[in-house]
């Protein structure tokens, strides 16, 4: 439900802000809405798999995770999809390995730890996650669904780092004289239409009980936060123009 209140904030900057903005300084708005609802899309996909990658694994390893994939996801569609060179091939090459040896750190950091901590202590290390021979049933199933939920947030994170190093990117295919800002109002509306069918389409499919929208404890925040995530959208929509999609 709270990403149905951020997609209030980010439509609502768009639609009354942005719009009223270009209207007067350009005489005219012209939409591109497939392409705007297809951002939306992945924006409304990466914030409810944000959500569920938290439950599973907590902030920490889920951002961490996610922020990873997204960069290397978005070197990805500016090198590979739309052409763009790097000013320095193999150091952007050899920060890329780096990239993906931190994300595979950052998913495996608890174990990690317990082992550096087993080395270090002499205490014994046993996995959280993973059984072993001399458990019983019953604690090898609690570890065995531990794993699933570690595996599933994992696979969550990864969701929202590859749709959100990808919310931008149907913006190169929009004729060049409407992208940039010109493109936020078509992106506000995408997200207004898709938000609510995830919603339902989440609750439909996992049998959740009654929708409960709590609109007097989320509406606000949830607003103010896709208030402040789409003037950071702004600002990479600047960027973007200024150094490439894939920097």
């Amino acid at each position: 439900v709270f990403q149905l209140y951020v997609s209030i904030g980010i439509f609502s900057s768009s639609i009354l802000i942005v719009l009223p903005i270009l209207f007067l300084v350009e005489g005219q708005i012209v939409w591109s809405l497939p392409y705007g609802i297809t951002a939306g899309f992945l924006l409304v996909l990466a914030l409810s798999a944000s959500f569920l990658a938290v439950d599973n694994i907590g902030l920490a390893m889920a951002q961490g995770i996610w922020s990873g994939v997204a960069m290397l996801i978005s070197y990805l569609w500016g090198t590979v999809v739309f052409g763009e060179t790097p000013s320095h091939m193999y150091l952007s090459l050899f920060g890329l390995i780096l990239l993906l040896f931190g994300i595979m750190i950052v998913a495996l950091s608890e174990s990690i730890g317990d082992r550096f901590y087993t080395r270090y202590t002499g205490i014994q290390y046993q996995s959280a996650l993973l059984p072993t021979l001399d458990e019983d049933d019953a604690e090898s199933s609690e570890k065995m669904r531990g794993l699933r939920k570690y595996s599933q947030g994992v696979l969550w994170a990864c969701t929202v780092g590859i749709s959100g190093g990808s919310i931008l990117a149907p913006m190169h295919y929009v004729p060049e004289d409407n992208q940039g800002i010109r493109f936020l109002p078509s992106f506000g509306v995408g997200t207004a239409i898709c938000s609510p069918i995830i919603l339902i389409l989440y609750h439909t499919i996992t049998n959740k009980p009654q929708l409960q929208f709590h609109v007097k404890d989320a509406l606000t925040t949830g607003s103010l936060s896709g208030l402040v995530w789409n003037i950071g959208n702004v600002l990479s929509i600047v960027a973007i123009q200024s150094i490439g999609y894939g920097v």
